[in-house]
């Protein structure tokens, strides 16, 4: 029997053929023939890793050799060989296969390394693929650990690896969880999996960005999210491409199409009947959550147990009441949103136990701080909506960022104007005879004053942003870069986890920077000797619900009660008492505001624990 996998070399010229063996000189199986020969479609011949075709004459009958199968093995290395004069026309005609081109006779090394890539390299999966698959698979065993066999036998089938799929249920049941699911244990993990919301696709030209995306690999599969959002035009579309070929360039090849749809009967929008029989090889029906209490019970029992893996800990305990209102609860985002609620409401826990008040239903952002809620392929739990729009915060003086924003400056100026007006007063109260001592605190006060006017003056730009692409990682690394100094003084541990050259958001440079550098000087200050602070940026990509943004993360340790120790107030010197104190703090009220104004979303999540974390999403451009 013949080792698997092969390298196939097809030439019309057996002394040609006999050359290639010869270059070739692997230690692998190699079966030989003419394009037109029989063996190739012989089920006795092993699946190509490799196949290199060699072009003569017309290119007609390698051109039919391509035509009958590259349908199967499209992902695989294909190389054409071919005199140099004609490499412009391979290319031409052989225009949606991807293939390396080399010319006659192709030179060793560069052969040795094209198949060596495809046979020793491309059967390892890299680290930041196996890091997927293991994070989608453990998902997958959270969501679907319970659910009957007979709901996902048609989907799991392998059998129906190759049969178009269409998955039903409502929002958050796990649609998109289950087709990423399928692609990542396909026959070949090295393909694309490429995901198109169909409820944001309103163009062919959309619809065809979305499907050439990176085409650095070949694409395996194709979920059409909300497939049954797409307009009607569209549907007819992919219906011919479904049915016929994808368009020319798309490089797609053998791809599997899986889609999700609205549960039956409970559709709001109009499926094609044409795209919906093409789709329909095999169907999936996903119940609701709230018709199944055994798959919410290990749901919970599962993303705690992760929780503590994930921290080295116990995660806090539910109480019997806690999981009453879990169960009670009608769940309309289905898994989505019950996996959200827990991750949130374990966040906001600071204690080792979980009551029904410690529950987050409303949508919060803090919640990403721990297991991941948004990896690639995620359904949201609520409607898509279109991506935020830079809005003025401070557009009139009554709106309320713009009352906070004055009371905030207000405190902040009144406890030193107070202190410069006792020393100018002369040493005729104790109060002033201590100033008089410390003539450096005046300056320090005077300076707060010029900080917090300049500041407003800054903020004058809200009304009118200037919005630019900007490198965001670069600019955390240069602020980190800053404070450095009293880090190292003050804490024991600084970690920092940023995406070089990969986080960019949208935003006014110059604000952008203003804002997070008075957060990030206000946690220094805040810190206690030995503390820890954490600071990391990420890129998340776009889903059905929101637009790519990027996301900081600052997590920081802060004397809860060092305020009532040393008889300071909160807002002028000590840590603040509570959250709501952390929140009128003069750099966060003008951070929200700026991050407000660019469309994005600040939350601030200061624990009577010791620690506090801040998390901003800024609107950011699609990754390349």
């Amino acid at each position: 029997m013949q080792p698997d996998p092969a390298i196939w070399i097809v030439h019309r010229h057996p002394e040609r053929r006999a050359a290639l063996v010869r270059l070739v000189n692997q230690r692998i199986a190699i079966a030989t023939g003419g394009p037109g020969d029989p063996v190739f479609h012989s089920e006795a011949v092993p699946e190509p890793r490799a196949i290199i075709l060699g072009l003569e004459d017309d290119f007609e009958l390698e051109l039919e050799f391509a035509h009958r199968l590259a349908p199967r093995f499209g992902a695989r290395r294909w190389i054409l060989v071919c005199e140099e004069k004609d490499h412009a026309d391979a290319r031409r005609l052989f225009d949606s296969l991807r293939a390396d081109i080399l010319p006659w006779p192709p030179d060793p090394r560069a052969l040795s390394q094209l198949l060596l890539d495809s046979i020793e390299r491309e059967s390892v999966l890299p680290l930041s693929a196996r890091r997927r698959r293991e994070s989608v698979s453990q998902r997958f065993a959270r969501w679907f650990g319970e659910a009957p066999s007979a709901t996902l036998l048609g989907a799991t089938d392998p059998r129906a690896r190759g049969l178009s799929l269409l998955i039903r249920g409502e929002a958050g049941s796990g649609r998109a969880l289950l087709a990423r699911y399928l692609h990542e244990h396909g026959p070949d993990p090295h393909t694309r999996f490429v995901s198109i919301p169909g409820s944001a696709v309103r163009s062919r030209r959309e619809l065809e960005d979305a499907l050439g995306g990176d085409r650095s690999a070949a694409c395996g599969t194709v979920f059409l999210a909300d497939v049954d959002r797409l307009p009607a035009t569209l549907q007819h579309t992919l219906a011919d491409w479904i049915a016929f070929e994808p368009p020319a360039g798309s490089g797609l090849f053998c791809v599997r199409w899986i889609a999700g749809a609205d549960a039956e009967g409970h559709r709001s929008t109009r499926f094609e009947a044409r795209l919906e029989r093409l789709l329909s090889s095999r169907v999936v029906e996903l119940p609701a959550l709230r018709d199944q209490p055994r798959t919410l019970d290990h749901l919970i029992a599962s993303t705690l147990a992760a929780w503590g893996t994930e921290r080295g800990r116990p995660a806090p305990q539910l109480r019997d009441d806690t999981l009453e209102v879990l169960r009670t609860h009608p769940w309309p985002g289905n898994l989505a949103e019950a996996e959200s609620v827990l991750l949130r409401s374990l966040a906001g826990c600071e204690g080792e136990t979980l009551g029904p008040r410690g529950l987050r239903f409303e949508s919060d952002p803090v919640a990403s701080a721990g297991l991941p809620l948004a990896a690639e392929g995620d359904e949201p739990s609520s409607p898509p909506s279109e991506p935020p729009r830079p809005e003025p915060a401070l557009a009139s003086p009554g709106e309320s960022a713009w009352a906070k924003l004055v009371e905030a400056a207000n405190r902040e100026i009144r406890q030193p104007l107070v202190s410069i007006e006792s020393f100018a007063g002369g040493p005729e109260g104790a109060e002033a005879g201590a100033l008089l001592s410390e003539p450096d605190a005046v300056g320090a006060d005077a300076e707060r004053i010029r900080d917090v006017v300049t500041a407003l003056r800054n903020l004058r730009a809200l009304q009118n942003p200037d919005i630019v692409e900007i490198d965001l990682s670069a600019l955390l690394r240069h602020l980190a870069d800053a404070c450095s100094e009293v880090l190292d003084e003050r804490a024991s541990l600084f970690e920092t986890e940023i995406e070089e050259g990969e986080s960019r958001a949208h935003a006014d440079a110059s604000l952008l920077e203003a804002a997070l550098a008075g957060v990030l000087e206000r946690a220094v200050e805040w810190l206690p000797r030995g503390g820890t602070l954490f600071l990391a940026s990420h890129h998340l990509a776009e889903t059905n619900e929101r637009a790519a943004h990027a996301r900081i993360l600052l997590r920081f340790e802060c004397a809860p009660f060092l305020g009532e120790l040393v008889g300071a107030d909160a807002i002028g010197g000590g840590a603040p008492r509570t959250s709501a104190e952390a929140e009128e703090v003069f750099e966060f009220v003008a951070a929200r505001s700026v991050v407000d104004a660019l469309g994005g979303r600040f939350t601030l999540n200061a624990g009577s624990g010791g620690e506090s974390l801040l998390v901003i999403d800024l609107p950011a451009p699609p990754r390349s």
